[in-house]
């Protein structure tokens, strides 16, 4: 009954009371006993105070002595403040009041924020929702009349997610250490820093290698110079880094371009680059056709290795 008062949070006053006669010799020790241990007890308590109006009270708090600093001096503390002059002493001054104001924004923001009700919560989620699902219905609106590259994955479900814009003029694609920051962002060993260039004059999109050696396919055929590109055209940048080009304006496609690309044709077009069969002709029997899917899957880390 007593656990809450001892050594919980509150303050708790006991009252032995004793018999002074000695046939209650035993229960009067006994209770003198327990006072005793109940007294080495030391609680420590705080007020029970909700852990909102608590950081509430102390922004507040924090407040008043901000606004009571900005009326002050510069503080003796400050190092070099003894004997610096005056316009050195305006300037600390300042700069003080200005990091001072800050804070006092930010605290009356957060305070905004912890006071505001649960509909206001709602409605400002919403309207940033609203603002998000505005956002990406522009940049769909915008991909559906721009030449763009969409990424191809191992996983179906990685497929797709992944889009850049072809711009007018130069795109460089390459990893972000580069002199030039690349409108497309890609990382891995054989990725370079230049790694190719699309060029966009009107309609029509061209890729190009950004420096000698850098490794490019465009479906399944190396890249060594100019190439304009077609509705579908496969692109494998480095060792993994597979793309589709889409043209939402001409719709015509190279020979050979099924009507959905996924990435286990990519890899087999590649393949069949490399001359290796893929028993799409019926030649090679079940085991052979395992066999060529494991190699198929090693191919890119063997390229990159």
């Amino acid at each position: 009954l007593l656990q809450n008062a001892l050594g919980g949070n509150s303050k708790t006053i006991m009252i032995a009371a004793l018999s002074p006669a000695d046939i209650n010799y035993d229960e009067t020790l006994g209770t003198l006993r327990y006072a005793d241990r109940a007294k080495q007890i030391k609680n420590k308590a705080v007020v029970n105070e909700n852990p909102m109006d608590k950081l509430i009270r102390e922004l507040k708090e924090e407040n008043e002595k901000l606004k009571k600093a900005l009326g002050g001096e510069v503080p003796a503390a400050v190092p070099g403040a003894v004997g610096m002059t005056p316009e050195e002493a305006a300037a600390i001054r300042k700069q003080m009041e200005e990091e001072i104001r800050a804070q006092l924004e930010a605290n009356a923001s957060a305070m905004a924020a912890m006071l505001m009700s649960g509909e206001d919560r709602t409605a400002i989620a919403q309207q940033q929702f609203n603002e998000e699902q505005l956002k990406l219905l522009e940049k769909e609106k915008e991909k559906d009349n721009t030449p763009h590259i969409t990424n191809l994955n191992e996983d179906n479900a990685l497929s797709g997610v992944i889009h850049h814009l072809i711009q007018p003029g130069e795109n460089i694609v390459g990893r972000k250490d580069g002199e030039t920051v690349p409108a497309i962002c890609l990382s891995g060993l054989s990725i370079q820093k230049s790694h190719a260039i699309f060029a966009r004059d009107g309609e029509t999109v061209i890729l190009r290698p950004g420096v000698v050696g850098a490794k490019t396919k465009v479906n399944g055929q190396t890249l060594n110079g100019d190439r304009t590109l077609m509705h579908q055209d496969r692109i494998l940048f480095g060792s993994n880094h597979m793309y589709v080009y889409y043209d939402p304006v001409n719709k015509e496609t190279a020979e050979g371009s099924p009507e959905q690309i996924d990435w286990e044709f990519a890899q087999k077009e590649i393949a069949q680059a490399k001359g290796f069969q893929t028993g799409a002709d019926g030649q090679l029997s079940k085991e052979q056709q395992l066999a060529q899917e494991q190699v198929l899957e090693l191919l890119p880390m063997v390229s990159e290795s």
